[in-house]
């Protein structure tokens, strides 16, 4: 997560050091295309070096430590991946009508609503 956080800001360093003039600004064709070489390398260096391991060296898993499925019962394609939730869980708890009223009276939703209007910020409308 951190080096996906700093790629734009080690890209950035790179156009701006590189790429940019003081008086013309950021060349977008020559980046653009130190960008498409540098992607194409990555993936040809990634496509020879892939080391595919062989089952003989893969670890083994004991048999009698799996699950026996059914070939009639087993999951297929149609399964559902996650089981549906209980009657109990789709209820609202007591004292909760599930009404804007309530959903207004409580603090935790001012509380999101202000955090999400700080970090995503306010919309300026221009009358004109």
């Amino acid at each position: 997560m951190a080096l996906f956080g700093l790629s734009p800001l080690a890209l950035s360093f790179v156009a701006s050091t590189w790429f940019t003039d003081p008086l013309e600004g950021l060349n977008v064709t020559h980046f653009t295309s130190f960008l498409a070489i540098v992607a194409f390398a990555t993936h040809l260096i990634g496509g020879v070096a892939l080391q595919i391991v062989p089952p003989a060296s893969r670890p083994t898993i004991l048999p009698h430590t799996l699950p026996t499925i059914d070939e009639e019962d087993g999951p297929d394609e149609r399964t559902a991946l996650f089981a549906k939730p209980a009657v109990e869980y789709l209820e609202l708890p007591p004292g909760n009508d599930g009404s804007i009223g309530k959903l207004v009276g409580d603090v935790e939703f001012w509380v999101l609503a202000l955090a999400s209007l700080i970090i995503l910020g306010t919309v300026r409308l221009s009358t004109n």
